[in-house]
């Protein structure tokens, strides 16, 4: 197999402190990644599903129905941030690196409604 999705990322920075959007996600549901981090005025922070070995599609559709539920000021933070990356992540064989991943229209959509971007992350294999 050339490459394996892991999981899909929701990054976001903005320019004020991200402290109620991130407990908003936690009560959605998400998983956040580490602690928010403050650099040079831009404050940052990560959040995943809970699912294992989930597909790309239903955790990308977890994401979305996650800020999608945002209302109030959080919608309004949501609106402000700098970067709102949905960022789904793969690591790739060394040996033959070639593989397709279809995202839905629907799901594209969705992200463009919510102003936010898809990145895609390569890993590389690890060498154990």
């Amino acid at each position: 197999m050339g490459a394996t999705y892991i999981n899909t990322d929701l990054i976001l920075e903005a320019r004020f402190s991200l402290g109620p959007l991130a407990k908003a996600f936690r009560s959605a549901g998400l998983v956040q990644l580490g602690d928010i981090t403050e650099t040079d005025g831009v404050w940052r922070i990560a959040f995943e599903t809970d699912g294992v070995d989930e597909p790309q599609d239903r955790c990308l559709t977890r994401l979305l129905t996650a800020a999608e539920s945002l209302k109030g000021p959080h919608r309004e933070a949501w609106d402000t941030c700098l970067t709102r990356h949905f960022d789904a992540g793969y690591v790739g064989n060394n040996d033959n690196f070639y593989e397709s991943w279809k995202i839905e229209s629907s799901i594209l959509q969705r992200i463009a409604i919510l102003n936010g971007d898809l990145v895609t992350t390569i890993y590389r294999e690890s060498e154990e």
